[in-house]
């Protein structure tokens, strides 16, 4: 990321927390071109726990809700 301008530097605490969550979820939310895949960040821990959670579920048809607040989906960029 750039140095932050004089603007921005008036809320560096709050550009440093939001770093920080996406960069604790999936690296490709800060640099897609950069980082890659990793199989054991949180998405994909989250998604692998749904998917087993769906398989004890099916038979009586249980139902799961995952809701992600982070990041906002751009066209032609990495979004969860």
């Amino acid at each position: 990321r750039p140095r932050l301008n004089d603007e921005e530097d008036k809320g560096r605490m709050l550009i440093a927390t939001n770093y920080a969550k996406k960069m604790a979820a999936d690296m490709r939310l800060i640099d897609s071109g950069k980082y890659s895949d990793h199989p054991n960040n949180k998405i994909n821990v989250c998604a692998r726990k749904a998917a087993e959670i769906y398989e004890q579920s099916k038979d009586h048809k249980g139902t799961q809700i995952i809701f992600c607040d982070i990041g906002t989906p751009k066209p032609n960029e990495f979004n969860i």
